[in-house]
């Protein structure tokens, strides 16, 4: 009988444990955030989901579609230009930023309608018009956040950290994303909020005319 208490006094602590860890990565967006700004995220969240859904199967959970998008990306992305036929229109995206925060999108994004960009055989660099073209802001809560989300795991220090080096998202984060992705919990809207955010900054490839 004491044996018996004592197995079931160790499996409530190993519960309690268990549930004391999701709560505190549960809580790493309330901790940065605050509930206007969780609402928009949410909304970030809900949207990308909607998108991987759409182009997987509804019959999945959602970190089987998220898998199996990456894989699908993994397999056919052999340029930049390519990750444009995984991801929703430029059109798209755009309105939807639009119907977010701006004040909001700003702790994540910096945000910009104008690039300068360096055409061959042009003298100088021109101007073209690109709204909603985005660039991580590193002095944002979107960034406090995922610092304090990198110290969860090895994939998470490992991207936070290169980000510090390149100062903003890389082409080799797509591939750490791409390759690495068993290490995500999808299940977790967390860490699924970064491979979101690091997909949604891709912008419109831009082409001389």
């Amino acid at each position: 009988m004491k044996r018996f208490r004592l197995l079931n006094y160790i499996l409530c602590l190993v519960f309690l444990g268990q549930l004391m860890s999701c709560k505190e990565s549960d809580d790493l967006l309330t901790k940065h955030f605050n509930k206007s700004e969780i609402k928009t995220i949410e909304k970030i969240i809900q949207y990308f989901d909607d998108y991987v859904i759409s182009q997987t199967s509804n019959q999945l959970t959602i970190d089987k579609a998220y898998t199996t998008y990456l894989d699908k990306m993994k397999a056919s992305i052999e340029k930049a230009s390519d990750y444009d036929l995984f991801l929703p229109s430029i059109d798209n995206r755009i309105e939807f930023y639009r119907t977010l925060d701006k004040n909001i999108l700003s702790e994540i994004y910096n945000i910009k309608d104008t690039l300068t960009v360096n055409f061959r055989g042009e003298n100088g660099p021109q101007k073209v018009y690109s709204p909603y073209s985005l660039s991580l802001n590193l002095h944002g809560k979107y960034f406090d956040f995922l610092k304090d989300l990198s110290l969860k795991n090895d994939f998470f220090k490992s991207y936070y950290e290169n980000i510090q080096v390149a100062g903003d998202i890389s082409p080799t984060h797509y591939s750490k994303i791409l390759h690495e992705h068993s290490e995500i919990d999808f299940n977790n809207r967390e860490e699924r909020l970064v491979v979101i955010i690091s997909l949604l900054e891709i912008g419109k490839t831009i082409s001389q005319k």
